[in-house]
């Protein structure tokens, strides 16, 4: 019989004085079988009893209670071992966020320690707070306001988060904002009527070359062997580049610092009202799209699956000659193509969203959307058989509205 769940401090089971009249409470299915339920119960209950009955006469494994102030309690035994306790005592060190080992801190741009990082230790260092109430509540609250299963942010932290600042328990960053311009950026005005600064482009492979060159990146870059820069980056120095998640946002970073600009990627729904609009979606990618593959001796790729490890590892991705541009009403440029897309804002876990620019589905799966059918962080698209780029905009503050 299993009974680790009865053993622990939250009750007086291994506690000296002890009141025998104690009731545990417990909930029950409505459909569950109620006689089984208490057979076990009191089975426990009955483990409980003949357990202190053989640890009760001796001393051995018993620890005397020693308070020393309100904070802090002493343990000690007959032999003069001790140990201590005090208030508000973790079992774990502080979270670190998913990505935290596949990136250096210097190359995390602020708003991610934002948004990631610092409510996380916000939660974990809180004192006195019943957490998985707050969990339950801001679940019930979400479903009560009108959410449903398919619009779930996927994270029960994000609810978590709205329910601690709807209840004053959390204080939110200001957001950042600058009415600064810059060439290569136009101001443009979305949907809701606010306005952005957006990049006119996919930043370019000289771009991103001139931050490796103007940094410490390259030395600090964790990447799997499968993913190098270079194997996706052969082309012209105006082509768009193709990098990983983590290249984006140590781009970011660097670009953040060196222009004071509050830079950071473009959500799905900002991208989706700044592109020319969707296209069919292709047949073959690697036969419609704007990218091709080739082997590090210059033959042509072959398809899917069809490469042993070694040979997949030199394969090298190159646009082809008439890379398919199309601009927006607003004046932003795009590469539509399926076997091209770009990596945008929201993420989750070490997956983020990086979207088709042809039929603005999700980039991995053709035909998931592009908010729930993540890209691995890694990868700059090499196992889909495309590339990834990404472009940067900041918030101007202003709005039409």
């Amino acid at each position: 019989m299993a009974l680790p769940a009865i053993w622990g401090y939250l009750g007086d089971e291994l506690v000296d004085p002890r009141d025998p009249e104690r009731i545990a409470q417990k909930l029950y299915l409505e459909n569950s079988q109620r006689h089984l339920d208490t057979w076990l119960f009191d089975n426990l209950r009955a483990t409980i009893e003949r357990f202190r009955q053989l640890v009760d006469p001796g001393t051995e494994g018993w620890a005397q209670v020693v308070p020393f102030n309100d904070n802090l309690v002493f343990l000690a035994d007959d032999s003069g071992a001790y140990d201590f306790v005090f208030r508000n005592l973790r079992e774990d060190p502080p979270p670190k966020p998913p990505w935290a080992d596949l990136i250096s801190p210097d190359d995390v741009p602020h708003y991610i320690w934002r948004e990631e990082a610092w409510p996380y230790l916000f939660d974990y260092f809180r004192e006195n707070a019943w957490k998985e109430k707050e969990d339950h509540e801001a679940e019930v609250k979400y479903y009560a306001d009108g959410g449903t299963a398919a619009a779930h942010p996927g994270s029960s932290w994000r609810l978590k988060e709205r329910y601690l600042l709807e209840n004053g328990l959390l204080t939110s960053f200001a957001p950042v904002v600058s009415t600064d311009g810059r060439d290569g950026f136009v101001e443009v005005t979305l949907q809701d009527g606010r306005n952005l600064f957006v990049q006119k482009k996919p930043v370019s492979i000289g771009e991103f070359w001139s931050f490796l060159e103007d940094s410490a990146y390259l030395g600090r870059r964790k990447t799997d062997d499968e993913n190098p820069l270079d194997a996706a980056n052969l082309d012209p120095p105006d082509r768009p580049v193709a990098v990983t998640y983590f290249d984006v946002l140590a781009y970011i970073a660097w670009f953040a610092e060196a222009t004071h600009l509050p830079v950071r990627l473009l959500r799905t729904e900002e991208y989706k009202w700044l592109h020319p609009g969707r296209q069919q979606t292709m047949g073959d990618r690697l036969d419609e799209g704007c990218v091709e593959f080739r082997m590090a001796n210059g033959n042509p790729d072959v398809r899917w699956g069809e490469l042993p490890g070694p040979e997949w590892r030199g394969v090298r991705a190159h646009f082809k000659p008439d890379i398919p541009w199309r601009r927006s009403p607003l004046g932003v440029d795009f590469v539509v193509s399926d076997s091209f897309g770009e990596w945008l804002y929201e993420r989750r876990g070490n997956e983020a969203v990086a979207i088709n620019t042809n039929d603005l589905t999700g980039i991995s799966g053709r035909g998931g959307t592009a908010e729930r059918d993540l890209h691995p962080m890694g990868s700059w698209g090499k196992y889909k058989y495309c590339k990834i780029g990404f472009r940067l905009c900041w918030d101007t503050g202003r709005s039409t509205h």
